[in-house]
């Protein structure tokens, strides 16, 4: 058994621009002397950021997390700007900034 655990949601996305998300309890057992991950649930086929936004909060839900979307805009506008601006707009927060060309 664990003795702690984190939260973890990951959101990646495919040159087609399809998106998966995972959510997943992550914790260290001292027992086996290695990190473990429990209560995984995946969410696949996503295309448009109301499903983005639907499955992270389905996802937090399901693991008894906040999602503080404050924080997860700038991170999801690295992995794709659109999809950040839309869900950005749509909770009243500020649309983040384009990423640099570099």
């Amino acid at each position: 058994m664990a003795d702690n655990w984190s939260d973890h949601l990951e959101l990646c996305r495919n040159a087609y621009a399809t998106f998966t998300a995972l959510g997943k309890k992550v914790g260290f057992d001292s027992s086996l002397g290695r990190q473990r991950s429990d209560d995984v649930m995946t969410v696949r086929g996503l295309k448009t950021p109301a499903e983005v936004e639907k499955a992270i909060g389905e996802l937090a839900d399901h693991l008894g997390a906040d999602v503080d979307w404050v924080d997860v805009i700038p991170l999801l506008a690295s992995v794709d700007w659109v999809t950040a601006a839309v869900i950005a707009r749509t909770r009243g927060l500020e649309i983040p900034r384009l990423p640099t060309a570099e």
